[in-house]
């Protein structure tokens, strides 16, 4: 929701802003980069990968000062590009990266076509090891 508070105005966004319990875009901007400080790890032994991406219909222009705060205070990467199944495919691999293939199948059930406006996907990929193993 933090992500769309960017991309809208108005109404939208000030019901978007309450549903985050927050009255101040820059704050929402400042807890996002916070989470993702503190909650990001890409160990050996542990990982917790966050991603976050915007998948675009090459058709309709876009705001690219929205696109830099996405990039800048979400860590969103960007794609554009014709929507349908090659784009379809497109999200289904970014998705499996990101997840280690967890997602295989839900992944595979994405479908975009000529009427999609954007794709906004975030993904939480965790895996760590007891510091005591312990019997089943």
């Amino acid at each position: 929701m933090a992500m769309l508070t960017e991309m809208t105005d108005g109404k939208t966004k000030k019901q978007l802003m309450d549903a985050l319990g927050q009255t101040e875009e820059e704050k929402v901007r400042e807890q996002s980069r916070k989470i993702w400080e503190n909650v990001y790890e890409d160990g050996k032994i542990a990982k917790c990968l966050l991603g976050d991406s915007i998948w675009l219909n090459q058709n309709i222009p876009y705001e690219k000062d929205v696109l830099k705060s996405l990039a800048d205070n979400y860590y969103t990467e960007t794609f554009q590009g014709q929507m349908g199944p090659g784009m379809d495919k497109r999200i289904q691999n970014w998705i499996n990266h990101m997840t280690g293939s967890k997602l295989k199948e839900e992944a595979g059930g994405i479908k975009t076509d000529a009427m999609t406006v954007f794709v906004l996907l975030s993904t939480a990929y965790f895996y760590d090891q007891w510091v005591t193993p312990f019997q089943e």
